[in-house]
């Protein structure tokens, strides 16, 4: 898994899975994560905005507060989740989720359709993985 794969030719992606209905649901572009959250964020924050304790202070804080808490997350859980090598168990179920979390991502960086992985379909993923077609990668 740390010993990254490089494509010589087009297409530059890695396939996961032989099943062709599988492989494009475990497929998602960077842009997926801001079009997810940007759209709850703008809802809390018009929530919090209609309220009567709204303030610009209070407005500022919480946007701060936001964007540490977010940047705080996303570190752990790169750091202390995602390079988890030395405490993962040596079990299938745990060396396959952990390489659809983030493996992939190191095994083929260039991968543009594996930044972030589609985490509604992670049960899907995972599961078919295991008792599907099979993982290839």
């Amino acid at each position: 898994m740390h010993t990254p794969y490089h494509y010589v030719e087009e297409p530059r992606h890695a396939r996961l899975f032989a099943s062709p209905l599988l492989e494009p649901l475990s497929q998602t572009t960077w842009v997926a994560v801001p079009l997810t959250w940007l759209p709850v964020a703008a809802f809390l924050w018009h929530w919090y905005a209609a309220s009567p304790a709204a303030s610009l202070a209070g407005a500022a804080t919480i946007l701060a507060t936001g964007l540490l808490l977010w940047s705080l997350v996303e570190y752990s859980l790169h750091r202390f989740v995602f390079h988890i090598d030395d405490a993962l168990p040596e079990s299938g179920l745990a060396l396959t989720g952990h390489f659809l979390l983030h493996g992939v991502h190191h095994r083929v960086p260039m991968d543009r359709y594996r930044l972030a992985i589609p985490l509604p379909l992670l049960g899907w993923d995972v599961w078919h993985a295991l008792f599907g077609s099979g993982l290839i990668g």
